[in-house]
């Protein structure tokens, strides 16, 4: 699998460059969009993100340093 890093947060971040890689990142992604509005973000967790994308919970933490992090990802699709 080829992949680079990306500074996020102080530390790399993984960029998957394989489908299979860029389809757990975007699950991640979704997941976290509906639980984000379902639980708000305080309830918010990547025990309950990973659980609803269907994905180990270590994936979690190989595309994301933390909740705060995917809820800027997620924010961001929406401020453009």
């Amino acid at each position: 699998m080829t992949s680079h890093v990306a500074e996020s947060e102080g530390r790399e971040q993984f960029v998957p460059t394989s489908a299979r890689g860029r389809r757990t990142r975007a699950k991640l992604v979704d997941a976290a969009r509906q639980v984000f509005l379902d639980v708000g973000y305080g309830e918010a967790s990547a025990t309950l993100i990973t659980s609803t994308a269907g994905v180990s919970y270590g994936s979690f933490y190989v595309y994301f340093a933390s909740k705060s992090e995917i809820f800027a990802e997620v924010a961001a699709e929406y401020c453009g």
